[in-house]
């Protein structure tokens, strides 16, 4: 079974560190363990952060209500990883969107006062703690644009091209259709129907989580019509 530093260690932030220098820094009697079910609420919007959410175990999302008072994805998690790191050091360090499990999680709860004590202790947790909440920064920016578009046609079209890499046109859909439909805060059918029609038009070709961009100029049309 694994211990408590091994678990960390899997997690970005600190796989850099070996479990003897965290065990210097992150008393593990200081650290608590938390497990959820399916469906439980991890943390709730305008909850206070006081520790580091580690998630070892298990999947995630952040969800927030439209103004209809629908459930809407912002962000699926997947272990490991950390929780809302981004807002521990904020002047309002509060949850930004309520946070469910998806599946069976475990959480790691490290207190913000040891994170901050790596913070001033060592160069290399303050590299990966910028670049993790740079990384989130992004995301949320990429959010917010893709919230921006009014057709689920745009929105999935923008979200094919953000999959590319290295110029390919091959792109790999990491998430199922049904958290595709959550963050473009659509139906599944609609996912589907919109795929269907771009496939027919010939400006993609689906097969299964592999995707072909067959028109680069004609989708990139699509996100600027009006």
């Amino acid at each position: 079974m694994e211990n408590i530093y091994q678990k960390l260690r899997k997690i970005s932030l600190f796989s850099s560190f070996d479990e003897q220098y965290l065990s210097e820094f992150l008393p593990e009697d200081r650290m608590y363990v938390r497990h959820y079910m399916s469906g439980n609420v991890i943390a709730f919007s305008d909850d206070p952060i006081e520790s580091l959410y580690c998630l070892t175990q298990g999947e995630c999302r952040g969800e927030m209500l439209d103004f209809s008072g629908r459930s809407f994805t912002v962000e699926n998690i997947y272990a490991p990883d950390t929780v809302a790191s981004a807002f521990l050091f904020a002047t309002e360090n509060l949850f930004p969107v309520n946070v469910v499990a998806v599946t069976s999680c475990e959480i790691i709860l490290i207190p913000k006062d040891f994170i901050f004590m790596l913070i001033t202790k060592n160069p290399e947790f303050i590299r990966m703690m910028i670049r993790d909440i740079t990384d989130r920064t992004v995301f949320l920016a990429k959010k917010i644009q893709m919230l921006s578009f009014r057709t689920i046609r745009q929105k999935l079209v923008r979200y094919l091209l953000s999959l590319r890499k290295n110029h390919s046109l091959s792109v790999r859909v990491p998430v199922t259709r049904e958290v595709m439909a959550e963050l473009f805060n659509v139906e599944r059918p609609s996912v589907s129907r919109v795929l269907s029609e771009l496939n027919r038009e010939g400006l993609i070709t689906v097969k299964g989580r592999t995707i072909e961009l067959k028109n680069l100029q004609k989708l990139n049309k699509i996100l600027m019509d009006v």
